[in-house]
């Protein structure tokens, strides 16, 4: 597993910055990670693992009005620049939050320090292990502001087994429906609980889905994989979906578990998610 040190690989303000995972191998030969786009220049500078907060509900931005600062989970205090709504591709000006971390021969341990903004502060802590064929991400986060912190979080995971473009090759398996009435883009084909792709995904071509209505009791779980050679991954995880979304292109294909958080002042939450790579 390689994982970018903080501040240097991935300088930007839409993804966390402590456990951005560049790339996993498997058996030393499969390979999972690919960029966000073909072009190193477009994009807004993801690859392989990387985690965001607040796409949908960025902390304070409406509160800090034009020129004031909000806070972005895992990045630091931003600045708003205008009165335009929030974009997560939008460049922003960036205070990084202090931030720790600790190496250890099968895990690395993150921790990003509050920096208080109005009346928001937090503390997060990210351990990324390695057991066995698993990759084990487990966060807490720590409210040490006088406001609720309310926010979401997904892993936006930019991969593709062995460098295979997206295709006929590829089954994606969910544990939970995946339609429900939500719109479905050109390109993919839903039958239950799996997505297939019916013709190789064409360069400069892309697809996207997302279900809101998914059952409480649901599993959080989905699994894609290579059926010619049977190389598959896998993420699950410990909390309830209200949103699922997949997204890609030729080079890579992104599911996406987002997690809602609503945490009180002086309050801890905590959450895991369970990757398991399989030959």
């Amino acid at each position: 597993m390689e994982i970018a040190e903080p501040g240097k690989h991935y300088t930007g303000n839409r993804f966390d910055w402590t456990g951005f995972i560049t790339q996993v191998t498997l058996d030393g030969r499969h390979t999972f990670c690919q960029s966000e786009s073909p072009d190193p220049a477009k994009g807004t500078g993801g690859r392989g693992l990387c985690n965001e907060f607040g796409i949908e509900t960025p902390i304070g931005f409406d509160e800090a009005g034009p020129g004031g600062l909000f806070p972005k989970l895992g990045v630091g205090l931003l600045a708003r620049p205008d009165d335009k709504p929030y974009s997560f591709g939008q460049p922003y000006a960036i205070t990084p939050f202090p931030l720790e971390t600790t190496l250890a021969p099968q895990a690395v341990l993150f921790v990003s320090e509050p920096m208080p903004c109005g009346g928001y502060a937090a503390r997060l802590t990210k351990e990324i292990a390695v057991v066995e064929n698993r990759l084990i991400l487990s966060y807490r986060l720590e409210n040490t502001g006088s406001k609720t912190i309310a926010t979401d979080e997904y892993t936006h995971n930019f991969v593709a087994i062995d460098n295979h473009p997206i295709g006929p090759e590829y089954t994606l398996t969910t544990a939970f429906p995946l339609a429900d009435g939500a719109a479905t883009s050109p390109g993919i084909e839903i039958a239950g609980n799996q997505v297939c792709w019916p013709e190789t995904v064409a360069p400069g071509k892309g697809f996207y889905h997302q279900n809101r209505n998914i059952p409480a009791d649901a599993t959080s779980r989905w699994e894609l994989r290579h059926n010619p050679s049977g190389i598959a991954i896998s993420e699950t995880a410990d909390f309830p979906l209200f949103r699922f979304a997949l997204w890609g292109l030729a080079h890579t294909v992104s599911p996406e578990m987002f997690c809602r958080i609503s945490l009180p002042p002086g309050k801890t939450t905590s959450w895991k998610r369970t990757y398991q790579f399989s030959d």
